[in-house]
């Protein structure tokens, strides 16, 4: 009868074995279960809201609002047409060495100038040979784009400089005095 114990013996081990593992699986799905629905409302933590608007964003309101365009400052050149408004006299000037006859016009070319005391604003048309690279200054100015002639120059530096007036005050007297 021993081995018929032995195997009562086995057999209800066997069934509380069994009966422990059941147990365990009904825990283990109950946490598998209650791990689940974890996960899930992570998940719908975790997923895109509806975004809310606290600002209109519609067309309308962009089409109001357009982009400024960023606008260069003036260089305070005129162009010439409103220079030859001003122009009271006008001059030709040549090359010291050329022949009048065999020279072409090239450019022209603005000055003020102070003739019996007052500011006269001058047109110079510059003549030169056809093949020259260098072409005439008009007697008095520094470069071929100054507008201002060596005596205006003069005079502005001794009252700003040697009177030792403010640059703004130099030009009121200068506007005043020359009628520029």
């Amino acid at each position: 009868m021993d081995s018929r114990d032995d195997e009562k013996e086995r057999i209800q081990q066997l069934t509380e074995q069994v009966r422990q593992q059941s147990a365990r699986i009904e825990q283990l799905e109950g946490e598998l279960d209650r791990l689940k629905q974890l996960l899930a409302g992570k998940a719908d933590s975790k997923s895109a809201k509806t975004p809310v608007f606290k600002e209109n964003y519609s067309l309308d309101r962009n089409a109001r609002r357009q982009r400024k365009r960023r606008v260069r400052p003036s260089s305070g050149r005129r162009p010439k047409e409103l220079k030859r408004s001003l122009v009271r006299s006008e001059c030709d000037v040549y090359h010291p060495d050329a022949d009048p006859k065999q020279c072409v016009f090239r450019r022209e070319q603005f000055a003020w100038r102070i003739i019996d005391g007052q500011a006269v604003y001058v047109g110079y048309r510059v003549h030169d040979l056809p093949d020259s690279k260098q072409l005439p200054l008009p007697p008095g100015l520094r470069t071929s784009r100054s507008e201002y002639g060596i005596a205006i120059i003069r005079i502005l530096a001794f009252l700003h400089y040697w009177l030792r007036t403010s640059l703004d005050h130099s030009l009121q007297v200068l506007r005043f005095f020359t009628m520029w």
